[in-house]
């Protein structure tokens, strides 16, 4: 009788144990499902949306870009970022470039060669304009429908002129209607924005099937999750010229996304899309203040309309 209830002692305490491990194995696995929610929607402060091979009409790699785990690895993928982004040479000859002098910093220029040139009826989408419209305007000048975007300024939804329509709204991987930003030099306290992919914007303005004849994007880091999501959706196809300026600051995108970012310019290659113009910022290389910032000018050798 006693080692019968001892045995039915041990089999109740093994049964509890077997129970508290099954608990333990399903949390694990519901906090890790969660985790890779969350890498999937979060900006690109901590880590960028991973490309989902399920987007139909996606040109994606099969397998993401693995996360940097070791010093070395990051170290590395710092050099080959700092190769792409300043030292690579331009991989189009674009005979007539263009240039537009912004009133704050420096200038853009696209290529205004007979197969990119801008005509009318031309679509513009402008991302970050910081109170600055002069890029803007001379593109509306020309006769180009153009839209502007930034969520970081004070400023109300307007038609700025006959050809120039802005919108305080953001670009990014994902959509989100109370998106909190990072504090930065941009944002001083707390605040939400409203952004949104390429994708569900153009649907939203009524531009779905229209051809982007030139797509610039300045957001401060907010480009690699945007561009990534670009060409996960295959909204690169309708875009004819590209302009943006590239961001690495020292704390975001976190080093351990390195590979995500070179991966996102290789698509871009992959893609169809070849610079024509580079203008490299002045490096920080060291690592704990690494910093690169370069602005590129990319036709796509690729579009047919």
């Amino acid at each position: 009788m006693l080692a019968s209830a001892m045995n039915r002692k041990v089999l109740a305490i093994l049964l509890v144990g077997v129970g508290c491990l099954l608990v333990a194995t399903l949390y694990k696995m519901e906090t890790l499902s969660e985790f890779v929610k969350q890498i999937r929607t979060q900006s690109i402060g901590n880590t960028l949306p991973l490309p989902s091979p399920m987007v139909a009409g996606a040109e994606v790699k099969p397998t993401p870009a693995k996360l940097l785990k070791t010093h070395d690895e990051q170290i590395q993928a710092g050099d080959k970022l700092h190769q792409m982004l300043l030292k690579d040479p331009n991989e189009y000859k674009c005979p007539d470039v263009k240039y537009i002098k912004n009133k704050m910093e420096g200038a853009w220029k696209y290529c205004g060669d007979a197969t990119f040139a801008l005509k009318k009826p031309c679509l513009v989408y402008s991302f970050g304009i910081n109170y600055d419209f002069t890029f803007d305007d001379a593109l509306g000048n020309l006769g180009c429908d153009v839209y502007s975007f930034d969520p970081s300024m004070k400023t109300k939804e307007h038609r700025r002129n006959p050809n120039v329509m802005f919108y305080p709204t953001g670009l990014s991987g994902f959509d989100n209607d109370t998106f909190e930003p990072k504090l930065d030099s941009y944002v001083k306290k707390k605040t939400t924005w409203k952004i949104r992919t390429l994708k569900t914007l153009m649907g939203e303005l009524g531009h779905s099937d229209r051809t982007i004849d030139l797509l610039k994007i300045d957001i401060e880091t907010s480009e690699w999750p945007a561009v990534r999501n670009i060409i996960d959706t295959g909204m690169h196809r309708q875009v004819k010229q590209f302009l943006v300026e590239w961001h690495i600051f020292a704390t975001y995108p976190a080093k351990e996304t390195f590979e995500q970012l070179i991966r996102i310019l290789q698509d871009l290659k992959d893609a169809g899309f070849r610079s024509f113009d580079k203008n490299p910022h002045v490096p920080n290389l060291k690592w704990e203040k690494f910093n690169l910032q370069s602005d590129f000018g990319y036709v796509n050798i690729k579009f047919s309309s």
